[in-house]
């Protein structure tokens, strides 16, 4: 809200119709002697006229006055406002261009939730005016919760743009329809990975759990399956750390990264799904590529055979037999 400072209501008043009266009274003015001299009578009926208005009668025209002023200041503002470089035209964002990028620095990942070109809206021309522009707080409000993320690792520098605005979205960090319509048209996935990434492990685990009910504890499978899943998760959360939310290439497993793999996938087939390597046909497969269908992460049931007859390699004869 404007504030007004206070001040006697009569001096206020006369101030309002004649903007300096004081200095035409002390002759400070320049203004030319007879225009000086009607001007001060002027001043000097409406100082008569309002000293003897009734109290009532002169709150009420104060208060007008007041509210006039304050909607002229609110007027000037807003002008002020909309005269600044990032409300100009030429400050709109590029949705076009910025959607086909393959990564977002942060601080354009920020201008372009507000609508705003990061060629020509930064931070550095922004921040001098968080103390008069709406804009600009908000501005830096938003940026501080970014930062905010980064330092938590919720949130890395570049960024997938898919994955700021699917971060900006699950804290109601508002930005431009358009902008997101056009990246899911391009491809990209508005996705939070991170929050993906666990609930599938949870969904893993809750199934591992429940199927070791049924194992034969005796066999030392079971024990076996855990220690290499739990490594591998291991793994996986340091690989997770250095590619979570990169736009760097994804890398080929190694050979003993890849013959781990295909240890959890034959034992969580067999045991899991009971899965049969000696049968021709196996629902088993369909059952996995079903489940994963149903976790957004959709594999052929071709796909799932394949590294499935792959994992089959490297059973070791007895377990085969024992499979049967």
């Amino acid at each position: 809200m404007i504030k007004v400072s206070m001040v006697d209501p009569i001096d206020y008043l006369i101030r309002r119709k004649f903007p300096g009266y004081k200095a035409l009274q002390f002759g400070g003015s320049g203004i030319p002697f007879e225009s000086r001299q009607k001007a001060l009578q002027k001043i000097d009926s409406l100082n008569k006229e309002l000293n003897a208005m009734p109290k009532e009668e002169l709150q009420t025209l104060l208060k007008t006055e007041k509210e006039k002023e304050r909607q002229e200041l609110k007027t000037k503002l807003e002008l002020e406002e909309k005269q600044r470089f990032f409300n100009r035209p030429d400050a709109k964002a590029d949705f076009s261009h910025w959607s086909k990028a393959s990564y977002w620095t942060l601080d354009e990942a920020v201008a372009l939730s507000f609508g705003k070109a990061p060629e020509t809206v930064s931070w550095d021309q922004v921040n001098i005016f968080t103390k008069i522009s709406s804009f600009a707080n908000q501005y830096a409000k938003t940026r501080d919760l970014v930062l905010r993320a980064r330092t938590m690792q919720q949130l890395s520098d570049p960024i997938i743009p898919g994955v700021f605005l699917a971060w900006a979205k699950r804290n109601d960090i508002s930005y431009s329809v358009e902008l997101e319509e056009m990246l899911v048209a391009r491809g990209q996935q508005i996705a939070d990975w991170k929050t993906g990434y666990d609930q599938i492990k949870a969904q893993f685990d809750t199934h591992t759990k429940t199927t070791e009910k049924h194992l034969d504890e005796k066999d030392g499978l079971i024990d076996k399956l855990t220690a290499e899943h739990d490594q591998l998760l291991v793994r996986l959360a340091e690989l997770e750390e250095l590619t979570d939310s990169s736009p760097e290439k994804e890398k080929p497993l190694l050979t003993k990264e890849r013959e781990s793999v295909l240890k959890l996938i034959i034992g969580m087939a067999i045991k899991g799904y009971n899965y049969n390597p000696n049968a021709a046909r196996n629902e088993a497969t369909k059952e996995i590529a079903d489940d994963l269908a149903k976790l957004g992460i959709a594999l052929d049931t071709d796909t799932v055979r394949k590294w499935v007859k792959e994992g089959v390699d490297i059973l070791p004869p007895d377990n085969l037999k024992e499979s049967d």
